[in-house]
């Protein structure tokens, strides 16, 4: 789980393993880009999680966007919480 703020970019993201794989769901607004929210998955360790005990032999790597406007309330009280 991530929360950065600075003059570059704002994002707010939760990132876990599952089945040996990394994922991160993410809300981010860079300061001069598109906001992207969605999900990325992939090789753990690109999310700065520990790797599996057993390594894959391959890792998908997938950016999935939301189709249109996401309601990421639930997403920061997620967040919050984790925080907590």
């Amino acid at each position: 789980m991530s929360h950065l703020a600075d003059a570059e970019m704002s994002s707010d993201a939760v990132s876990f393993v599952s089945g040996g794989i990394g994922y991160r769901v993410e809300s981010t607004m860079p300061q001069s880009q598109k906001l992207f929210q969605g999900v990325s998955i992939g090789d753990p360790r690109k999310f700065d999680l520990p790797a599996p005990a057993q390594a894959r032999a391959a890792y998908p790597d997938v950016v999935v966007s939301c189709a249109s406007k996401a309601d990421t309330r639930n997403l920061f009280d997620l967040v919050r919480a984790l925080e907590d």
